[in-house]
């Protein structure tokens, strides 16, 4: 509705003029988070996930507010680990501590950020679409490019739900370092 339209504009705005000066990553959602709960008066939150990454190097700086955890897949192990940091949701405790974590995104790495649209897709037998099939669709397209394998994570929780309906929002971010 239009309350959680303007709630996510705001929040957008702030993440986004955190950034633009600089911060690091878990500066950008203590911030955030100060500035979206002075002015809270709805109890909405949003979930947040935050990195930069350098182009040239591969290195990250990582923080999260309550959000689903990265799929960082490993090209040399040929496996995937999850990472993270720890925080809460933006909006949700005043004085809130935001940790930054830092990883390495070398050549043929691939990082996917996801929301819980993708992985909590239900099918007609009520089973979840998960992390481990997300992982599996990763590792199996791992020599592929960052766009077919975000179609193919795409079209294999559309397969999955069938006619079920997507009673969440689906955001899907794939990066590959090549």
């Amino acid at each position: 509705g239009i309350p959680a339209a303007l709630f996510m504009a705001l929040s957008v705005t702030v993440l986004r003029f955190g950034m633009s000066l600089n911060l690091a990553p878990g500066e950008v959602t203590r911030r955030a988070n100060e500035l979206i709960i002075t002015d809270q008066r709805s109890r909405m939150f949003a979930t947040v996930f935050i990195t930069y990454l350098d182009l040239d190097s591969g290195e990250m700086q990582i923080s999260s507010a309550g959000h689903n955890p990265a799929i960082l897949y490993n090209a040399e192990q040929k496996s995937c680990e999850y990472r993270s940091a720890s925080g809460v949701a933006l909006g949700i405790f005043k004085g809130a501590a935001f940790a930054e974590e830092s990883a390495h995104l070398a050549p043929g790495d691939i990082l996917v950020l996801y929301t819980d649209g993708i992985t909590e897709v239900l099918n007609s037998d009520e089973d979840e679409f998960g992390e481990e099939r997300l992982e599996q669709i990763i590792i199996e397209n791992a020599d592929r490019s960052a766009q077919t394998i975000a179609t193919q994570v795409l079209r294999e929780v559309s397969v999955f739900a069938g006619d079920q309906n997507l009673f969440d929002d689906a955001t899907l971010v794939v990066v590959k370092r090549v």
